[in-house]
Protein backbone atom coordinates (compact mmCIF):
# COMPACT_ATOMS: atom_id res chain seq x y z
CA UNK A 1 0.00 0.00 0.00
CA UNK A 2 1.32 3.17 -0.75
CA UNK A 3 2.71 6.27 1.60
CA UNK A 4 -0.15 8.52 1.13
CA UNK A 5 -2.37 5.91 1.80
CA UNK A 6 -0.75 4.75 5.24
CA UNK A 7 0.08 8.12 5.88
CA UNK A 8 -4.31 9.24 5.21
CA UNK A 9 -4.76 6.29 8.00
CA UNK A 10 -2.00 7.66 10.63
CA UNK A 11 -3.86 10.61 10.30
CA UNK A 12 -7.14 9.84 10.30
CA UNK A 13 -5.86 8.45 14.23
CA UNK A 14 -4.61 11.57 15.20
CA UNK A 15 -7.66 13.44 14.71
CA UNK A 16 -10.00 10.59 16.74
CA UNK A 17 -7.21 10.82 19.03
CA UNK A 18 -7.85 14.89 19.32
CA UNK A 19 -11.33 14.86 19.32
CA UNK A 20 -11.58 12.42 22.29
CA UNK A 21 -9.77 14.68 24.94
CA UNK A 22 -10.34 17.89 23.06
CA UNK A 23 -12.65 18.54 26.21
CA UNK A 24 -9.60 18.62 28.30
CA UNK A 25 -9.38 22.15 26.83
CA UNK A 26 -12.14 23.30 29.08
CA UNK A 27 -9.79 22.29 32.41
CA UNK A 28 -8.65 25.37 35.04
CA UNK A 29 -5.32 25.20 36.09
CA UNK A 30 -4.75 23.07 39.09
CA UNK A 31 -2.91 24.16 42.02
CA UNK A 32 -0.80 20.79 42.26
CA UNK A 33 2.39 22.10 40.60
CA UNK A 34 0.73 24.28 37.97
CA UNK A 35 1.54 27.44 40.09
CA UNK A 36 4.97 26.89 40.50
CA UNK A 37 5.34 26.66 36.74
CA UNK A 38 2.87 29.62 35.69
CA UNK A 39 4.22 32.16 38.29
CA UNK A 40 7.71 31.78 36.41
CA UNK A 41 5.54 32.25 33.04
CA UNK A 42 4.07 35.16 34.34
CA UNK A 43 7.53 36.58 35.38
CA UNK A 44 9.11 36.27 31.88
CA UNK A 45 5.73 36.61 29.92
CA UNK A 46 7.53 35.32 26.71
CA UNK A 47 10.20 34.18 24.52
CA UNK A 48 13.05 36.45 24.93
CA UNK A 49 17.27 36.12 24.77
CA UNK A 50 16.92 36.52 28.58
CA UNK A 51 13.92 34.19 28.92
CA UNK A 52 15.93 31.93 26.96
CA UNK A 53 18.90 32.11 29.32
CA UNK A 54 16.85 31.86 32.11
CA UNK A 55 15.20 28.84 30.97
CA UNK A 56 18.25 27.35 30.28
CA UNK A 57 20.04 27.86 33.77
CA UNK A 58 17.47 27.16 35.86
CA UNK A 59 16.10 23.48 37.74
CA UNK A 60 13.19 24.99 37.71
CA UNK A 61 10.93 22.55 39.97
CA UNK A 62 12.33 19.17 40.57
CA UNK A 63 13.54 18.73 36.67
CA UNK A 64 15.97 20.49 34.20
CA UNK A 65 13.64 20.94 31.36
CA UNK A 66 14.16 24.11 29.17
CA UNK A 67 12.54 23.34 26.24
CA UNK A 68 9.15 22.53 28.29
CA UNK A 69 9.80 26.40 30.14
CA UNK A 70 10.02 27.68 26.33
CA UNK A 71 6.66 25.97 25.52
CA UNK A 72 4.90 27.32 28.43
CA UNK A 73 6.27 30.83 27.65
CA UNK A 74 5.34 30.72 23.68
CA UNK A 75 2.05 29.76 25.07
CA UNK A 76 1.53 32.86 27.11
CA UNK A 77 3.04 35.27 24.63
CA UNK A 78 0.49 34.29 21.94
CA UNK A 79 -2.55 34.17 24.61
CA UNK A 80 -1.61 35.22 28.28
CA UNK A 81 -3.02 32.80 31.11
CA UNK A 82 -5.67 31.11 29.74
CA UNK A 83 -5.48 27.49 31.21
CA UNK A 84 -7.51 27.10 27.29
CA UNK A 85 -4.78 27.87 25.54
CA UNK A 86 -2.06 26.01 27.86
CA UNK A 87 -4.79 22.63 27.37
CA UNK A 88 -5.00 22.85 24.39
CA UNK A 89 -1.27 22.88 23.39
CA UNK A 90 -0.79 19.33 25.32
CA UNK A 91 -3.80 18.31 23.38
CA UNK A 92 -2.12 18.55 20.16
CA UNK A 93 0.83 17.15 20.84
CA UNK A 94 -0.52 14.34 22.56
CA UNK A 95 -2.54 13.77 19.15
CA UNK A 96 0.42 14.44 17.19
CA UNK A 97 2.25 11.48 19.48
CA UNK A 98 -0.16 9.21 18.23
CA UNK A 99 0.59 10.11 15.07
CA UNK A 100 4.07 9.26 15.41
CA UNK A 101 3.20 6.03 17.46
CA UNK A 102 1.75 4.66 14.19
CA UNK A 103 4.93 5.50 12.02
CA UNK A 104 6.97 3.80 14.79
CA UNK A 105 4.79 0.89 15.15
CA UNK A 106 4.84 0.64 11.21
CA UNK A 107 8.53 0.55 10.99
CA UNK A 108 9.00 -2.44 13.77
CA UNK A 109 6.39 -4.58 11.75
CA UNK A 110 8.25 -3.68 8.92
CA UNK A 111 11.97 -5.28 10.68
CA UNK A 112 9.74 -8.19 11.93
CA UNK A 113 8.46 -9.21 8.66
CA UNK A 114 4.51 -8.92 8.97
CA UNK A 115 2.66 -8.93 5.86
CA UNK A 116 0.93 -5.87 4.80
CA UNK A 117 -2.63 -6.53 6.46
CA UNK A 118 -0.80 -7.40 10.00
CA UNK A 119 1.45 -4.09 9.30
CA UNK A 120 -2.05 -1.97 9.48
CA UNK A 121 -3.74 -4.07 12.02
CA UNK A 122 -0.72 -3.46 14.39
CA UNK A 123 -0.62 0.29 13.69
CA UNK A 124 -4.23 0.95 14.35
CA UNK A 125 -4.45 -0.98 17.34
CA UNK A 126 -1.46 0.37 19.36
CA UNK A 127 -1.77 3.77 18.15
CA UNK A 128 -5.23 3.53 18.91
CA UNK A 129 -4.91 2.10 22.28
CA UNK A 130 -1.72 5.20 22.86
CA UNK A 131 -4.22 7.39 22.26
CA UNK A 132 -7.54 6.24 23.47
CA UNK A 133 -6.18 4.89 26.91
CA UNK A 134 -7.40 6.59 29.80
CA UNK A 135 -4.04 6.43 31.90
CA UNK A 136 -3.09 8.93 28.89
CA UNK A 137 -5.22 11.77 30.49
CA UNK A 138 -3.32 12.82 33.66
CA UNK A 139 -0.43 13.85 31.24
CA UNK A 140 -3.14 15.33 28.68
CA UNK A 141 -5.38 17.03 30.98
CA UNK A 142 -2.72 18.56 32.85
CA UNK A 143 -1.05 21.33 32.27
CA UNK A 144 2.05 20.94 34.58
CA UNK A 145 2.68 17.34 32.94
CA UNK A 146 3.62 19.32 29.15
CA UNK A 147 7.29 17.93 29.99
CA UNK A 148 5.73 14.49 29.97
CA UNK A 149 4.11 14.47 26.21
CA UNK A 150 6.61 16.56 24.98
CA UNK A 151 9.42 15.01 26.17
CA UNK A 152 7.70 11.71 24.45
CA UNK A 153 6.99 13.36 21.51
CA UNK A 154 11.11 13.68 21.05
CA UNK A 155 11.85 10.50 22.52
CA UNK A 156 9.21 8.97 19.74
CA UNK A 157 11.44 10.29 16.83
CA UNK A 158 14.61 9.57 18.09
CA UNK A 159 13.41 5.52 18.00
CA UNK A 160 12.29 6.13 14.74
CA UNK A 161 15.29 7.87 13.77
CA UNK A 162 17.51 4.73 15.68
CA UNK A 163 15.19 2.31 12.98
CA UNK A 164 15.69 4.03 9.95
CA UNK A 165 19.42 3.89 10.32
CA UNK A 166 18.96 -0.28 9.88
CA UNK A 167 17.15 0.73 6.66
CA UNK A 168 19.92 2.83 4.76
CA UNK A 169 23.48 3.41 3.77
CA UNK A 170 24.08 5.91 6.14
CA UNK A 171 23.25 4.62 9.23
CA UNK A 172 25.75 7.05 11.22
CA UNK A 173 23.92 9.79 10.01
CA UNK A 174 20.68 8.58 11.44
CA UNK A 175 22.24 7.25 14.90
CA UNK A 176 23.28 10.77 15.09
CA UNK A 177 19.89 12.48 14.59
CA UNK A 178 18.25 9.72 17.36
CA UNK A 179 21.34 11.30 19.69
CA UNK A 180 20.12 14.76 18.44
CA UNK A 181 16.38 14.26 19.32
CA UNK A 182 17.16 12.07 22.44
CA UNK A 183 19.06 15.43 23.97
CA UNK A 184 16.00 17.42 22.78
CA UNK A 185 13.89 14.94 24.41
CA UNK A 186 16.07 15.36 27.68
CA UNK A 187 15.87 18.97 28.31
CA UNK A 188 12.26 18.55 27.60
CA UNK A 189 11.80 16.02 30.90
CA UNK A 190 14.69 13.23 31.93
CA UNK A 191 12.38 10.16 32.88
CA UNK A 192 13.21 8.84 29.45
CA UNK A 193 16.98 8.71 30.11
CA UNK A 194 16.63 4.77 30.13
CA UNK A 195 15.68 5.32 26.00
CA UNK A 196 18.74 3.82 25.21
CA UNK A 197 17.88 -0.04 27.03
CA UNK A 198 15.06 0.39 25.10
CA UNK A 199 17.09 0.97 22.05
CA UNK A 200 18.80 -2.23 23.06
CA UNK A 201 15.86 -4.27 23.50
CA UNK A 202 15.17 -3.28 19.55
CA UNK A 203 18.42 -4.65 18.71
CA UNK A 204 16.98 -7.91 20.17
CA UNK A 205 13.79 -7.58 18.00
CA UNK A 206 12.70 -6.75 15.82
CA UNK A 207 16.19 -5.92 14.33
CA UNK A 208 18.17 -8.78 15.81
CA UNK A 209 21.44 -7.47 15.76
CA UNK A 210 22.65 -8.85 18.85
CA UNK A 211 23.97 -12.34 17.10
CA UNK A 212 25.54 -10.62 14.21
CA UNK A 213 26.87 -7.73 16.16
CA UNK A 214 27.29 -8.82 20.18
CA UNK A 215 26.11 -7.16 23.18
CA UNK A 216 29.48 -5.09 24.04
CA UNK A 217 29.41 -3.72 20.78
CA UNK A 218 26.09 -2.95 20.72
CA UNK A 219 26.24 -1.59 23.95
CA UNK A 220 29.44 0.49 23.46
CA UNK A 221 28.14 1.83 20.00
CA UNK A 222 25.56 4.09 21.96
CA UNK A 223 28.02 5.84 24.31
CA UNK A 224 26.93 9.27 23.43
CA UNK A 225 23.40 8.26 24.89
CA UNK A 226 24.86 6.88 28.02
CA UNK A 227 26.61 10.07 28.53
CA UNK A 228 23.79 12.13 28.29
CA UNK A 229 21.66 10.10 30.31
CA UNK A 230 24.47 10.14 32.97
CA UNK A 231 24.93 14.05 33.27
CA UNK A 232 20.96 14.31 33.02
CA UNK A 233 20.82 11.78 35.93
CA UNK A 234 23.05 13.54 38.20
CA UNK A 235 21.72 16.99 37.05
CA UNK A 236 17.99 15.50 38.12
CA UNK A 237 18.96 14.30 41.99
CA UNK A 238 20.57 17.73 41.76
CA UNK A 239 17.66 19.31 40.92
CA UNK A 240 15.12 17.28 42.67
CA UNK A 241 17.27 18.15 46.38
CA UNK A 242 17.42 21.67 45.63
CA UNK A 243 13.66 22.62 45.42
CA UNK A 244 12.46 19.49 47.74
CA UNK A 245 13.08 18.14 51.00
CA UNK A 246 12.42 14.41 51.39
CA UNK A 247 10.17 13.78 53.68
CA UNK A 248 11.50 10.84 56.02
CA UNK A 249 7.81 9.21 56.33
CA UNK A 250 7.87 8.17 53.02
CA UNK A 251 11.99 6.90 52.06
CA UNK A 252 12.23 3.51 52.99
CA UNK A 253 15.14 1.11 52.42
CA UNK A 254 16.04 -0.53 49.23
CA UNK A 255 14.05 -3.51 50.26
CA UNK A 256 10.89 -1.75 50.73
CA UNK A 257 11.83 0.04 47.37
CA UNK A 258 12.28 -2.76 45.35
CA UNK A 259 8.82 -4.32 46.80
CA UNK A 260 6.95 -1.03 45.81
CA UNK A 261 8.63 -1.15 42.48
CA UNK A 262 7.75 -4.52 41.72
CA UNK A 263 4.18 -4.54 43.35
CA UNK A 264 4.19 -0.90 40.89
CA UNK A 265 4.80 -3.32 37.96
CA UNK A 266 1.98 -5.48 37.88
CA UNK A 267 0.15 -2.53 39.37
CA UNK A 268 0.43 -1.10 35.85
CA UNK A 269 0.11 -4.21 33.74
CA UNK A 270 -3.46 -4.39 35.48
CA UNK A 271 -4.66 -0.68 34.78
CA UNK A 272 -3.17 -0.98 31.09
CA UNK A 273 -5.18 -4.05 30.64
CA UNK A 274 -8.36 -2.77 32.53
CA UNK A 275 -8.09 0.67 33.48
CA UNK A 276 -11.00 0.81 36.41
CA UNK A 277 -11.00 2.34 39.70
CA UNK A 278 -8.58 5.20 38.25
CA UNK A 279 -7.22 7.92 40.52
CA UNK A 280 -5.91 10.91 40.05
CA UNK A 281 -3.25 9.73 43.22
CA UNK A 282 -2.04 6.73 44.78
CA UNK A 283 -0.74 7.49 48.08
CA UNK A 284 1.88 5.25 49.23
CA UNK A 285 1.35 4.77 53.00
CA UNK A 286 0.61 1.86 55.40
CA UNK A 287 3.03 -1.38 55.84
CA UNK A 288 5.57 -2.20 53.14
CA UNK A 289 6.63 -6.01 54.16
CA UNK A 290 6.66 -8.99 52.54
CA UNK A 291 4.59 -10.78 55.01
CA UNK A 292 1.46 -8.16 53.25
CA UNK A 293 -0.69 -10.30 50.84
CA UNK A 294 -0.57 -7.85 47.77
CA UNK A 295 3.00 -7.55 47.65
CA UNK A 296 3.94 -11.34 48.32
CA UNK A 297 1.89 -11.86 45.57
CA UNK A 298 2.89 -8.97 43.15
CA UNK A 299 6.90 -10.06 43.87
CA UNK A 300 5.84 -13.73 42.88
CA UNK A 301 4.50 -12.58 39.81
CA UNK A 302 7.07 -9.94 38.98
CA UNK A 303 9.50 -12.54 39.71
CA UNK A 304 7.58 -15.04 37.14
CA UNK A 305 7.04 -12.85 34.26
CA UNK A 306 10.85 -12.18 34.38
CA UNK A 307 11.95 -15.76 34.38
CA UNK A 308 9.87 -16.16 31.87
CA UNK A 309 11.47 -13.43 29.77
CA UNK A 310 15.00 -14.85 30.18
CA UNK A 311 14.25 -18.01 29.13
CA UNK A 312 12.40 -16.95 26.01
CA UNK A 313 15.40 -14.81 24.43
CA UNK A 314 15.76 -17.30 21.58
CA UNK A 315 12.00 -19.06 21.32
CA UNK A 316 10.36 -15.35 22.15
CA UNK A 317 12.32 -12.84 21.57
CA UNK A 318 9.31 -10.27 20.82
CA UNK A 319 8.50 -10.67 24.43
CA UNK A 320 11.50 -10.59 26.10
CA UNK A 321 12.26 -7.33 24.21
CA UNK A 322 8.91 -5.75 25.16
CA UNK A 323 9.58 -6.81 28.43
CA UNK A 324 13.05 -5.07 28.57
CA UNK A 325 11.47 -2.17 27.28
CA UNK A 326 8.26 -1.78 29.34
CA UNK A 327 10.80 -1.98 32.65
CA UNK A 328 13.32 0.41 31.15
CA UNK A 329 10.76 2.87 30.61
CA UNK A 330 9.43 2.67 34.40
CA UNK A 331 12.49 2.32 36.05
CA UNK A 332 12.92 6.07 36.48
CA UNK A 333 9.88 6.13 37.96
CA UNK A 334 9.07 3.16 39.45
CA UNK A 335 9.74 4.11 43.17
CA UNK A 336 13.49 2.91 43.28
CA UNK A 337 14.34 6.23 43.93
CA UNK A 338 11.83 8.17 46.04
CA UNK A 339 11.24 11.43 47.16
CA UNK A 340 7.53 11.70 47.10
CA UNK A 341 4.72 10.05 48.90
CA UNK A 342 2.78 8.72 45.85
CA UNK A 343 2.79 4.53 44.92
CA UNK A 344 1.78 4.67 41.18
CA UNK A 345 1.20 7.50 39.04
CA UNK A 346 -1.11 7.07 35.72
CA UNK A 347 1.70 9.40 34.04
CA UNK A 348 4.23 7.08 34.49
CA UNK A 349 2.64 4.65 31.68
CA UNK A 350 2.30 7.65 29.03
CA UNK A 351 5.42 5.51 27.35
CA UNK A 352 5.43 2.48 28.86
CA UNK A 353 2.21 1.08 27.59
CA UNK A 354 3.61 1.03 24.30
CA UNK A 355 5.83 -2.32 24.75
CA UNK A 356 3.19 -4.33 26.14
CA UNK A 357 0.58 -3.32 23.57
CA UNK A 358 2.39 -3.87 20.51
CA UNK A 359 2.93 -7.44 22.07
CA UNK A 360 -0.88 -7.92 22.77
CA UNK A 361 -1.27 -6.38 19.24
CA UNK A 362 0.88 -8.88 17.69
CA UNK A 363 -0.46 -11.83 19.62
CA UNK A 364 -4.27 -11.08 18.55
CA UNK A 365 -3.21 -10.22 14.62
CA UNK A 366 -1.32 -13.75 14.76
CA UNK A 367 -4.52 -15.29 16.58
CA UNK A 368 -6.31 -14.34 13.50
CA UNK A 369 -4.57 -16.02 11.32
CA UNK A 370 -4.38 -19.10 12.63
CA UNK A 371 -8.69 -19.19 13.92
CA UNK A 372 -11.42 -19.58 11.63
CA UNK A 373 -13.77 -16.86 10.10
CA UNK A 374 -15.74 -17.34 13.06
CA UNK A 375 -13.15 -16.81 16.07
CA UNK A 376 -11.28 -14.06 13.93
CA UNK A 377 -14.67 -12.29 14.24
CA UNK A 378 -14.95 -12.80 17.62
CA UNK A 379 -11.68 -11.07 18.14
CA UNK A 380 -12.48 -7.94 15.95
CA UNK A 381 -15.48 -7.40 17.95
CA UNK A 382 -13.97 -8.07 20.76
CA UNK A 383 -11.21 -5.28 20.15
CA UNK A 384 -13.29 -3.05 18.87
CA UNK A 385 -15.49 -3.07 22.26
CA UNK A 386 -11.99 -3.00 24.19
CA UNK A 387 -11.00 0.52 22.25
CA UNK A 388 -14.81 1.80 22.49
CA UNK A 389 -14.67 0.77 26.40
CA UNK A 390 -11.16 2.58 26.49
CA UNK A 391 -12.51 5.80 24.81
CA UNK A 392 -15.53 5.76 26.86
CA UNK A 393 -13.19 5.63 30.48
CA UNK A 394 -11.26 8.64 29.02
CA UNK A 395 -14.13 10.33 28.42
CA UNK A 396 -15.70 10.00 31.88
CA UNK A 397 -12.16 10.81 33.73
CA UNK A 398 -11.22 13.59 31.85
CA UNK A 399 -13.77 15.96 34.38
CA UNK A 400 -11.50 14.55 37.34
CA UNK A 401 -8.68 16.87 35.90
CA UNK A 402 -11.04 19.78 35.20
CA UNK A 403 -10.64 22.17 38.45
CA UNK A 404 -9.13 20.99 42.21
CA UNK A 405 -12.37 19.83 43.74
CA UNK A 406 -13.12 17.24 41.29
CA UNK A 407 -9.82 16.30 41.29
CA UNK A 408 -9.69 15.58 45.09
CA UNK A 409 -13.12 14.23 45.03
CA UNK A 410 -12.11 11.17 43.20
CA UNK A 411 -8.67 10.83 44.87
CA UNK A 412 -11.24 10.56 48.04
CA UNK A 413 -13.70 8.23 46.87
CA UNK A 414 -10.58 6.20 45.77
CA UNK A 415 -8.52 6.81 49.18
CA UNK A 416 -10.82 7.93 52.58
CA UNK A 417 -8.61 6.47 54.76
CA UNK A 418 -5.08 8.95 52.81
CA UNK A 419 -4.20 11.17 55.44
CA UNK A 420 -2.51 13.43 51.97
CA UNK A 421 -5.40 13.01 50.04
CA UNK A 422 -7.55 14.75 53.01
CA UNK A 423 -5.05 17.34 53.36
CA UNK A 424 -5.51 18.17 49.85
CA UNK A 425 -9.16 18.00 49.14
CA UNK A 426 -9.36 20.37 52.81
CA UNK A 427 -7.01 22.87 51.19
CA UNK A 428 -9.25 22.68 47.77
CA UNK A 429 -12.71 23.43 49.32
CA UNK A 430 -10.89 25.89 51.59
CA UNK A 431 -9.76 27.93 48.51
CA UNK A 432 -13.38 27.90 47.04
CA UNK A 433 -13.70 29.48 50.86
CA UNK A 434 -15.72 26.46 51.80
CA UNK A 435 -13.89 26.43 55.17
CA UNK A 436 -17.22 24.38 57.55
CA UNK A 437 -17.14 21.94 54.61
CA UNK A 438 -13.41 21.96 54.61
CA UNK A 439 -12.62 22.05 58.65
CA UNK A 440 -13.92 17.76 58.84
CA UNK A 441 -11.20 16.86 55.98
CA UNK A 442 -8.28 18.86 57.73
CA UNK A 443 -9.37 17.07 61.33
CA UNK A 444 -9.11 13.56 59.46
CA UNK A 445 -5.73 14.38 57.69
CA UNK A 446 -4.62 14.90 61.17
CA UNK A 447 -6.33 12.13 62.71
CA UNK A 448 -4.98 9.66 60.07
CA UNK A 449 -0.73 11.57 59.63
CA UNK A 450 -0.29 13.30 63.07
CA UNK A 451 3.47 13.47 61.93
CA UNK A 452 2.36 15.19 59.00
CA UNK A 453 3.47 19.22 58.91
CA UNK A 454 0.92 19.28 55.79
CA UNK A 455 -2.05 18.12 57.67
CA UNK A 456 -0.81 20.06 60.67
CA UNK A 457 -0.83 23.17 58.89
CA UNK A 458 -4.03 22.68 56.27
CA UNK A 459 -5.53 22.16 60.08
CA UNK A 460 -4.34 25.47 61.23
CA UNK A 461 -4.72 27.69 58.45
CA UNK A 462 -8.71 26.86 58.72
CA UNK A 463 -8.91 27.15 61.94
CA UNK A 464 -6.92 30.76 61.53
CA UNK A 465 -9.81 31.45 58.37
CA UNK A 466 -12.42 30.80 61.08
CA UNK A 467 -11.57 32.81 64.11
CA UNK A 468 -10.64 29.75 66.23
CA UNK A 469 -7.29 31.41 67.30
CA UNK A 470 -6.34 28.99 69.78
CA UNK A 471 -6.45 26.33 67.65
CA UNK A 472 -4.77 28.07 64.93
CA UNK A 473 -1.74 28.60 66.99
CA UNK A 474 -1.82 25.34 68.28
CA UNK A 475 -1.67 23.71 64.91
CA UNK A 476 0.77 26.23 63.53
CA UNK A 477 3.34 25.61 66.03
CA UNK A 478 3.10 21.88 65.82
CA UNK A 479 3.35 22.40 62.30
CA UNK A 480 6.51 24.57 62.30
CA UNK A 481 8.08 22.02 64.73
CA UNK A 482 7.88 19.41 61.87
CA UNK A 483 9.02 21.23 58.84
CA UNK A 484 10.99 23.66 60.40
CA UNK A 485 12.05 25.19 56.97
CA UNK A 486 8.81 25.53 55.52
CA UNK A 487 8.58 29.25 55.16
CA UNK A 488 4.60 29.41 54.15
CA UNK A 489 4.08 27.74 57.61
CA UNK A 490 6.22 30.33 59.70
CA UNK A 491 4.25 32.63 57.68
CA UNK A 492 0.95 31.34 58.65
CA UNK A 493 1.86 30.86 62.18
CA UNK A 494 2.45 34.92 62.14
CA UNK A 495 -0.39 35.40 61.35
CA UNK A 496 -1.82 33.32 64.04
CA UNK A 497 0.14 34.78 66.57
CA UNK A 498 -0.73 38.46 64.91
CA UNK A 499 -4.83 37.41 65.13
CA UNK A 500 -3.99 35.92 69.05
CA UNK A 501 -2.64 38.86 70.11
CA UNK A 502 1.11 37.77 70.35
CA UNK A 503 2.46 40.24 68.29
CA UNK A 504 5.96 40.30 69.61
CA UNK A 505 6.11 36.55 68.05
CA UNK A 506 4.60 37.31 65.12
CA UNK A 507 7.61 40.15 64.59
CA UNK A 508 10.00 37.83 65.17
CA UNK A 509 8.79 35.56 62.29
CA UNK A 510 7.96 38.34 59.49
CA UNK A 511 11.42 39.72 60.28
CA UNK A 512 13.12 36.28 59.52
CA UNK A 513 11.43 35.18 56.40
CA UNK A 514 10.15 38.27 54.53
CA UNK A 515 13.35 39.09 53.10
CA UNK A 516 14.12 35.47 52.19
CA UNK A 517 10.56 35.28 50.50
CA UNK A 518 9.69 39.01 48.63
CA UNK A 519 6.38 37.41 47.33
CA UNK A 520 5.58 36.64 50.98
CA UNK A 521 6.05 40.15 51.65
CA UNK A 522 4.27 41.67 48.81
CA UNK A 523 1.06 39.00 50.46
CA UNK A 524 2.35 40.71 53.94
CA UNK A 525 1.27 44.11 53.15
CA UNK A 526 -1.81 43.74 52.75
CA UNK A 527 -2.78 40.29 54.46
CA UNK A 528 -5.87 40.91 56.86
CA UNK A 529 -4.38 38.38 59.05
CA UNK A 530 -1.43 41.29 59.94
CA UNK A 531 -3.88 43.91 60.11
CA UNK A 532 -3.05 44.21 63.77
CA UNK A 533 0.83 43.97 63.57
CA UNK A 534 0.60 46.80 60.65
CA UNK A 535 -1.61 49.16 62.76
CA UNK A 536 0.39 48.88 65.92
CA UNK A 537 1.96 51.94 66.85
CA UNK A 538 5.48 49.62 67.72
CA UNK A 539 5.48 47.06 65.19
CA UNK A 540 3.68 48.95 62.48
CA UNK A 541 6.73 51.40 61.83
CA UNK A 542 9.02 48.26 61.75
CA UNK A 543 6.98 46.33 59.37
CA UNK A 544 6.52 49.10 56.98
CA UNK A 545 10.35 49.80 57.55
CA UNK A 546 10.78 46.15 56.82
CA UNK A 547 9.05 46.42 53.97
CA UNK A 548 10.86 49.15 51.93
CA UNK A 549 14.08 47.23 52.79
Amino acid sequence: MNSKRVAGFVVAIVVVTLWLHWPAVQGKFLHWDDPLYLKNVAHWQKVSWSSVRWAFSTTGHDYYSPLTWLSYLIDHQTAGLDPHRFHATNVVIHALNTGVVGLLVWMIAARSGAGPVARHGLVAGVALVFGLHPLQVESVAWVAERKNVLSSHFALWSLCAYLQAERTARPKLWRSMALLLFALALLAKPQVMTLPLVMLALDLYPLRRWPATGWRRLISEKTGFWLLSFACGLLTVYAVFQVETPDPTTLAGIQQRCLVAMRGVIFYIWKLAWPAWLSPFYPLEGEISIRVPEFAVTTVLFLAVCGFALRSVKRLPAWTSAWVAFLALLLPVIGLVQTGNQAAADRYMYLALLPLSLVAAAAVAGACRKCSVFLRSVLVVFVGCYLLFLAWTTRAQIPVWRNDLNLWHAAYQRFPESGYVNTALANALRRQGQLTDALPFAQRAVELAPQAGQARESLGVIHLLLGHYDDAVKELETAAQLNPRDLMVAYNLACAYSRHGQLSRAWEILERILPRRPDLAEVAARDVELADLRKDSVYGPRFTALLGE
